[in-house]
């Protein structure tokens, strides 16, 4: 995923980060459970990114943008 971004980065203004569901497989779901994909694709692609995954309360969402883990 890295790598792809990386190549696509000059032509996207930010990438929206998920890790799919869309084939069947075995992921431990928990609040912010996407937050580590979107801080390491952020931080080694330089982008702004989008965090999804049971990010449900204001107050998830205020300390993810607060602690710049995601620029939305």
């Amino acid at each position: 995923m890295i790598n792809m971004v990386k190549q696509i980065k000059e032509y996207v203004d930010m990438i929206h980060v998920s890790s799919g569901a869309v084939v069947l497989a075995k992921i431990n779901v928990y609040p912010r459970y996407q937050i580590k994909f979107v801080e390491k694709i952020k931080q080694e692609c330089n982008i702004p990114t989008i965090a999804v995954g049971l990010i449900d309360k204001v107050e998830m969402v205020e300390k993810i943008l607060g602690n710049k883990r995601a620029f939305m």
